[in-house]
């Protein structure tokens, strides 16, 4: 897919340096490709990994909830090329949501998640990340590895595997609006960032034939056992995506949120 830079001309940016990096805000990702999964979990295991109580996770009968976890492979970006792996919880809406909302991008209020855990192997991406959007995101190693029919995710951190996700290849036809909020806490403030973009070629599927290999040693791979990671509910599979990530644009006080 062609890159189109006409998406991008009327955002207005500024320049920061921030870490010893000169970048700018907004963040234009020109293409990437990415693929997620819902995966059910432990709902009072991700509700204490939470930094606060306000943020309040899915809750699910038999006291489970939802969890995603995303990779993605940046093949332009501003930041450079690089790749991420993310563990999110999707989280009720300040502004009030139904469970649906995050399923479908095209209802308001936004769907809206927390980062719980983020990995990548861009020194940069990961000093901007942290220090601008309080993102807890660490530097690892971020592979892909792509077959005919399957896409794996392989992210490590030194000698220790975090996690391996493979999940089946097939492009689709959907194209739609990306459009969500990534929350996160700086000190005692709730931070908020929008993901705004368009995704071409989407799959959606039920998520069969997905495997998930979760390490032992890293304390990211021993949070994601104690969420009692269960059934794969959806998978989907983006081979191109371009977004924008906005600069935090909301802080709410913990009493306010």
């Amino acid at each position: 897919m062609a890159r189109d830079d006409t998406y991008f001309q009327e955002i207005e940016q500024i320049n920061i340096q921030r870490g010893g990096y000169n970048f700018t805000l907004p963040i234009f990702h020109y293409d990437s490709m990415v693929f997620g999964i819902v995966v059910l979990a432990d709902y009072p295991a991700t509700k204490a990994l939470l930094p606060s109580p306000r943020l309040e996770p899915f809750s699910l009968p038999l006291h489970r909830t939802l969890l995603v976890l995303t990779a993605f492979e940046h093949r332009e970006c501003e930041l450079g090329s690089f790749n991420e792996l993310l563990v999110l919880a999707p989280i009720r809406n300040p502004a009030g949501s139904g469970l649906r909302a995050w399923f479908m991008p095209w209802l308001r209020p936004l769907p809206s998640f927390y980062i719980m855990h983020a990995v990548s192997n861009n020194p940069k991406a990961t000093t901007i990340f942290r220090e601008i959007f309080n993102f807890p995101i660490i530097d690892g190693n971020v592979n892909f590895e792509h077959s005919a029919n399957t896409t794996c995710c392989v992210a490590n951190c030194g000698d220790d595997l975090v996690i391996s996700i493979t999940v089946p290849r097939k492009e689709g036809t959907s194209n739609n609006v990306l459009h969500f909020d990534l929350f996160s806490i700086k000190s005692d403030r709730v931070l908020r960032s929008e993901v705004i973009g368009s995704i071409f070629g989407a799959n959606l599927s039920m998520g069969r034939k997905v495997k998930i290999e979760v390490g032992s040693n890293h304390f990211i791979s021993r949070d994601l056992g104690d969420l009692k990671l269960g059934r794969v509910l959806a998978l989907w599979h983006i081979p191109h995506t371009r977004f924008i990530v906005t600069n935090p644009i909301e802080s709410l006080s913990f009493k306010r949120f």
